[in-house]
């Protein structure tokens, strides 16, 4: 019998709707999500994403619940897991119930064939449900792009041995083990530091997260410190013919401040002047060229995310759920991708495919009548792609009607995309004029679209300039004004969503040189985890997205930044960890050594992290007994209440709040009680919150000393 372990419901039900009849079993009578179905000689099983998660140092060792400097760095002896204990969409109790139908079904089983979604993640926590639920016999791996039917018959060929993607599943559970350990002793060493710095805040650091927020807010300073000049140019109005055109004065080198700018109002002034009585401007060159631009290349996730941003202002996550919800019903191929070019496969599926999409409305049909199959672009590439190619829309005809907005956006823009590959090219006509006034050069320009070609697909994306007169070199023109136009230099550009993305995609420039030149290319995130970074950077409360268009640091952001070394905040590690991951996944690099290297590296980063001493906080509030910042912190029990607490760990300090500030201690603080001996200390009085005095002696305090 074989067992089909698939990673959600939904995709289960295809899968048996392609291996035909089933008859559906529960695992227990009042289950909505557990059990499995039956046919002629296999089965299918389902989870819903990771059943498994790995241990918290807590559940090591209790003692490290509390942070410590004197605990880190924290290591893990051992690699253990445990079943989830919380999510977002199914009841624990109803998966803890699933993990032992599954169990009860392996004594039946002679081939288990795992088909979890094709990706990393996949492959990790399918086969860790694997490995801790007990299963110890054959493992074949069904991997595809599509679930729709002839996509999955298609795959369900080419089933391989499970060991096949060892590479995978190393690479997966090495990005999560040393990510976890790097974000559990850089939060709890950067947060200790921080409060014992008098900064009131949780630290929270990461690989990817903290070299995007260094992009957001080093970005955001940047804009910031701009100061804005005023800046002089000289425009023309010329007549020929009778046709009027502008043009706009060729200032030289030399009064050009930043290569750009002028800065000088005199000269450009005196510029003026000396063309007052000039009545007539002479053509000296003219030149025209015609510009074929291809169509843009095929989706990965990334830039799909950035095109749906830009135009329809999805943010990265909205356009993620609406590729999932169409790839799980069978119309998109797999989404999570960093690859821009197509399988050679996905060619032959093309008339298929652009059949569909003549069908479904007039709009679509007109694209598809303009496309050529016999001439098509380079992009059908297997040699360019690690894992899976870029996305397309599948053969499998949806009904629009039944499309969320979302995904309504989506499967057009990848459709487009798709159609694109097989249509002509953009033809644009760009003429340039010099014009000599007395011995002043003007340039006039015009830009004409002859051929929208490819571009009828996609929102407009340039800019036409009114074309020109017909003149030859040496005719002469009016010239009706010329006058002196100023404007204010403008800041650099906001960071936008769209910007972010393309960033993370290839943060290149945002590598130290010496890195830079090692690897290349650098790159901050996956396809599969690129979209999920900003909503990270949000839920912490260190950045925000504006009008679902601008990418801005908060307050929390800003001082965060101002914390982190540069070590932890540029892109250099998490891009170097990035092709170890990728080296892994083909076998070039074991992930024993690298996970030995990466541990201690975290070591050696935490050890020198303890000597550091962080910019002490201009609000910060001193500890009456050692002088160490005092942190304001929220009551456990009663959530309207707050106390300050001692950052030094040989001190701990706890007192009430009062009014904001840490409450005084009584002057007889510590002294011995009188009674027991034992430590006298302060409390806040129930009526007027002064501190009175209290015997630490539990046995003894219930008279309070005056």
């Amino acid at each position: 019998m074989k067992l089909y372990l698939t990673e959600k419901p939904k995709t289960a039900r295809q899968l048996c709707d392609v291996l035909g009849a089933s008859r559906h079993v529960k695992s227990s009578a009042n289950t909505t999500f557990g059990g499995h179905k039956v046919g002629d000689g296999w089965m299918v099983t389902w989870l819903s994403g990771h059943f498994f998660r790995l241990l918290e140092p807590q559940e090591y060792n209790p003692d490290l619940k509390r942070w410590s400097l004197r605990d880190l760095p924290i290591v893990y002896p051992t690699i253990e897991w445990k079943p989830i204990d919380s999510s977002d969409t199914i009841p624990v109790a109803e998966i803890t119930e699933q993990i032992e139908h599954i169990k009860s079904l392996y004594p039946k089983v002679t081939q288990l064939i795992l088909a979890t979604d094709g990706d990393q993640e996949g492959q990790l926590l399918g086969q860790v449900f694997l490995e801790q639920t007990g299963w110890s016999g054959p493992v074949a791996r069904l991997w595809t792009d599509l679930w729709e039917p002839s996509g999955l018959r298609n795959s369900l060929t080419k089933v391989r041995d499970n060991a096949f993607y060892s590479g995978t599943y190393h690479a997966g559970l090495s990005r999560m083990l040393l990510d976890q350990l790097l974000g559990i002793n850089l939060t709890r060493l950067y947060t200790i530091k921080a409060q014992q710095s008098g900064y009131n805040m949780v630290a929270n650091t990461g690989r990817v997260r903290s070299s995007s927020l260094a992009i957001v807010v080093d970005h955001d300073e940047h804009v910031r410190a701009h100061t804005s000049r005023e800046y002089y140019s000289i425009r023309a109005k010329f007549t020929f013919n009778g046709v009027p055109f502008l043009g706009k004065f060729s200032i030289p080198d030399h009064l050009l401040a930043d290569k750009t700018h002028c800065f000088d109002k005199a000269a450009i002034e005196s510029i003026i002047r000396s063309l007052s009585e000039e009545k007539i401007a002479r053509l000296i060159d003219i030149s025209s060229t015609e510009a074929r631009t291809k169509p843009p290349k095929p989706f990965s996730q990334n830039t799909l995310a950035q095109f749906c941003n830009l135009h329809f202002t999805l943010l990265p996550d909205e356009t993620l759920a609406a590729c999932q919800s169409l790839y799980e019903a069978g119309y998109l191929s797999y989404p999570r991708v960093e690859a821009e070019v197509y399988e050679t496969s996905v060619l032959s599926q093309a008339p298929a495919i652009l059949a569909t999409l003549a069908s479904l409305n007039d709009t679509f049909n007109a694209s598809v009548l303009n496309a050529d199959l016999k001439q098509y672009q380079p992009v059908f590439v297997d040699a360019e792609i690690d894992g899976h190619g870029a996305i397309f829309v599948s053969e499998l005809r949806p009904n629009f009607s039944n499309l969320k907005p979302n995904e309504l956006i989506v499967y057009s823009a990848v459709a487009n995309r798709f159609i694109a590959q097989f249509s002509s090219d953009m033809i644009t006509a760009n003429t340039t004029m010099k014009l000599l006034v007395k011995d002043q050069t003007f340039i006039a320009e015009s830009l004409i679209l002859k051929s929208v070609g490819w571009s009828s697909l996609e929102p407009r994306s340039i800019t036409e300039k009114p074309q020109l007169p017909p003149m030859e070199v040496n005719n002469e023109c009016e010239i009706n004004e010329i006058s002196l136009h100023s404007r204010n230099t403008k800041a650099p550009p906001r960071l936008t969503v769209d910007t972010f993305l393309a960033i993370l995609k290839d943060c290149t420039k945002y590598l130290s040189p010496k890195i830079a030149l090692r690897i290349g290319t650098g790159q901050i995130g996956t396809g599969a985890t690129q979209p999920g970074i900003i909503k990270t950077l949000e839920a912490q409360g260190v950045a925000q997205v504006v009008e679902k268009k601008y990418l801005v640091p908060t307050k929390r952001g800003r001082d965060l930044r101002k914390l982190l070394p540069d070590l932890i905040a540029s892109a250099d590690l998490t891009s170097i960890w990035e092709l170890n991951f990728r080296a892994i996944r083909s076998g070039q690099l074991s992930h024993n050594d690298f996970i030995k290297g990466g541990l201690d590296w975290i070591q050696k980063i935490v050890e020198s992290g303890k000597e550091s001493n962080f910019p002490k906080s201009p609000t910060l509030t001193p500890c009456e007994l050692c002088g160490s910042a005092m942190n304001r912190k929220q009551n456990a029990y009663k959530k309207e209440e707050h106390y300050w607490q001692c950052t030094c760990d040989e001190c701990r300090l706890s007192v009430p709040d009062v009014s904001g500030l840490p409450m005084k201690l009584h002057a007889e603080h510590g002294k011995p009680c009188p009674k027991c001996t034992d430590k006298m200390v302060s409390r806040a009085g129930k009526i007027d919150k002064k501190p009175e005095l209290v015997c630490k002696n539990k046995d003894c305090n219930k008279k309070r000393v005056n």
